[in-house]
């Protein structure tokens, strides 16, 4: 009686293709990651459900290896953040700039390359692991409007416009510049703002045309140039649709975080 000794093979992982693609081209990219990264990133796509659809951009920038960090989860093969003079990343905790002249450069033109984000339906949003309070932006820029964030001004407030005409924008009272901060653009008339899954604001400002440049995180880009340094810690950044429900795009951060060992 012959016996067949040939050890069976695991199967290897099965993952969604939006996640595949995203695996492929942090390779392609130069980078690397974990099998346990590719589950949690796989979790957290299926998390998300249709909302996935309306990112133009999503970066986790705490992961373990900087390149995957700066490759966009949403549309992958996008152009990759620049980070610009030495923004310092932590594995697995994500980026922080020194406050004086570091940033991260998304490469992401909302008025060319913006497709879920448009001037009247629009998010961004930032995870934030650093409590101060400065006058910083997080992440934006400026041209002909506002569109940028700042998580905990000294006066303990906390600062979201997008696609703004006027420098108001959704305010609100803090206590900590910690956790997920996003700000939506509903309608040409409204902008809301959320921290931590929970609405904190909203304001009745009509939106402008999209700014004609890029994006910056860790900074703002003023027409070209980079200003507002922020030294805080960030672990997620996004740029979308206002269609993304922001409950269910909290929790899928936060169980992604919990995981990785950021979340707050």
């Amino acid at each position: 009686m012959y016996y067949n000794l040939i050890p069976l093979m695991s199967k290897a992982p099965s993952y969604l293709p939006a996640a595949q693609t995203y695996f492929n081209q942090v390779v392609t990219n130069g980078g690397s990651l974990t099998d346990n990264e590719k589950t949690y990133i796989n979790t957290f796509i299926t998390a998300l459900g249709t909302d996935f659809a309306e990112l133009d951009r999503f970066w986790i920038l705490g992961l373990g290896n900087s390149i995957a960090a700066r490759t966009s989860l949403a549309n992958p093969t996008s152009t990759m953040i620049t980070a610009v003079n030495s923004p310092t990343f932590t594995a697995n905790q994500g980026y922080n700039g020194n406050g004086t002249n570091s940033y991260l450069n998304t490469n992401y033109n909302p008025s060319t390359q913006g497709v879920k984000f448009t001037q009247n339906s629009a998010s961004m949003g930032i995870y934030c692991l650093t409590n101060s309070a400065v006058a910083a932006i997080e992440m934006g820029h400026y041209q002909t409007q506002f569109t940028q964030m700042r998580t905990r001004q000294p006066s303990n407030v906390a600062f979201n416009h997008i696609n703004d005409g006027v420098g108001t924008g959704a305010q609100y009272p803090v206590t900590d510049s910690l956790s997920f901060y996003t700000v939506v653009r509903p309608s040409n008339t409204l902008n809301v703002a959320w921290k931590a899954g929970v609405q904190k604001a909203s304001a009745g400002v009509t939106s402008v045309a999209l700014n004609n440049n890029n994006m910056y995180i860790l900074a703002r880009n003023a027409s070209g140039t980079a200003d507002t340094f922020s030294p805080r810690k960030l672990s997620i950044s996004f740029i979308g649709s206002n269609v993304i429900n922001q409950l269910n795009l909290y929790n899928a951060v936060q169980a992604l975080g919990t995981s990785i060992g950021w979340a707050i």
